[in-house]
């Protein structure tokens, strides 16, 4: 059954305000997120673990000092193992497409809780495109950097480009998955948003991540004590191999089921920030406007009433 709020997404909103906003939103809505994360993007999570399990252990264990290990390792790279990495990298598109479509209904319907049919409706259709978005700008950076970046110009100046464009494209998939832009919309549509607001995103991404990361590395840390993961070297092959069975590959992959509801946190922060921006640079005239109605000091040519 729909239940309604009158919690605003599309509005003015200041650093501080964008990240109270965010925790407000996930415990308005944090029974609805995590119902649709367990039925839409856990179970890609959980077959990726369980079908990549044996694969990843014979493929890290074959690893050796040398080159002739490794290649020697390469023949454990079989379907299995692929598609254990086509899964993970689908729930990783779904599971951002899925907030933000979330979000996006919930604005249309002024406040009211989305159903979960009304969410799966074209989820997986935009998940695909925003897959296409995502990995077209991977495969730029990476041929960009290997081409031109790295042996010309250098290390640093990778490094540094890298972070600003990362934070230039935050506002890539909300735009995608919100606004519905056709290829290559998005992409000159995440840039506009940010422009000119590149600090103000960049303060917010770093205070969202660090929020969820505060929360995953207690999970992953009580995860490596109770196995014994903490004190293994993996600079060493010999220890690692020792660790990197199938059972290590079970539980880790199982930590990070549990630890991707934190994840919750970034993707409906930057929600909240694509619609902050998106106010600001669209409603802020009108904002401005009506605030001044009422206040017009211009002198007028019309004779002062005398009382």
């Amino acid at each position: 059954m729909n239940t309604t709020s009158s919690y605003p997404l599309s509005r003015l909103r200041d650093f501080g305000a964008t990240i109270s906003d965010t925790i407000t939103f996930l415990k308005m809505n944090l029974k609805e997120l995590v119902l649709m994360y367990v039925i839409f993007v856990a179970p890609f999570l959980l077959i990726a673990t369980l079908l990549g399990a044996d694969s990843f252990s014979e493929f890290f264990s074959g690893i050796g000092d040398d080159m002739g290990d490794f290649l020697r390792s390469l023949k454990d790279f079989g379907p299995m193992m692929l598609l254990s990495i086509f899964m993970y990298i689908l729930a990783a598109m779904l599971y951002p497409t899925l907030v933000y479509r979330y979000m996006r209904l919930y604005e249309e319907g002024a406040g009211q809780k989305p159903t979960i049919q009304q969410v799966s409706s074209g989820l997986f259709r935009q998940t695909l495109t925003n897959a296409g978005y995502s990995l077209l700008l991977i495969f730029g950076l990476i041929v960009s950097a290997l081409i031109v970046i790295i042996p010309i110009i250098g290390f640093l100046v990778f490094f540094f480009g890298m972070i600003f464009l990362m934070i230039n494209f935050t506002m890539l998939l909300p735009a995608t998955t919100i606004e519905n832009h056709s290829f290559p919309g998005g992409y000159g549509r995440a840039i506009r948003l940010v422009k000119g607001r590149w600090w103000y995103t960049f303060g917010v991404v770093i205070i969202i991540l660090m929020i969820s990361w505060f929360f995953t590395m207690i999970i992953s840390f009580t995860t490596s004590m109770v196995f014994g993961l903490a004190s293994v070297n993996f600079l060493d092959p010999d220890s690692a191999s020792e660790v990197l069975t199938k059972k290590y590959f079970l539980v880790t992959g199982l930590s990070a089921i549990l630890q991707q509801l934190f994840y919750l946190i970034p993707h409906v922060g930057m929600g909240i920030l694509f619609f902050s921006l998106r106010e600001e640079k669209e409603a802020g005239g009108l904002s401005a406007t009506l605030d001044t109605l009422g206040t017009d000091a211009t002198p007028t040519t019309h004779p002062e009433e005398q009382f």
